[in-house]
């Protein structure tokens, strides 16, 4: 069964600093304004992306970002926009050293899927290639 939002609420801010967070039993998606007002429409796709994806597969960040990536290159969308998608978002001086290498690690493993999916989907055979 395919999930929705139920509702969208802007905040000023979201504990943890994050950008988004969905309440997985209600539906409900709470957004960043400080986030929001300032990265790219592509960016904001990718979020919300990632956020249905957890509605749609749990709470398992791996799985919400699969189910973003694939969508997010079903649409035509590039691997270097994935990669942006995932380092310009964060406000990186505002983190610990621990949780820069938490995001450091989401990033490289949402890069190793999304060039996987970028050969498998798009065919694009230089995709896996390490040069």
């Amino acid at each position: 069964m395919t999930r929705f939002f139920s509702d969208i609420i802007f905040l000023p801010e979201l504990p943890g600093g994050g950008p988004a967070i969905v309440n997985f039993k209600t539906g409900v998606l709470r957004l960043s304004l400080d986030y929001w007002n300032r990265i790219p429409e592509v960016w904001k796709k990718f979020i919300l992306y990632h956020e249905l994806g957890h509605l749609q597969r749990g709470k398992s960040e791996e799985e919400a970002q699969l189910w973003a990536i694939e969508r997010f290159i079903k649409d035509g969308y590039s691997v270097q926009e994935i990669i942006n998608a995932h380092t310009e978002v964060y406000a990186w001086d505002e983190f610990n050293e621990e949780k820069k290498e938490g995001l450091i690690n989401k990033v490289w493993r949402a890069v190793e899927i999304a060039k996987h999916f970028d050969y498998h989907i798009n065919g694009n055979s230089k995709a896996l290639s390490t040069k």
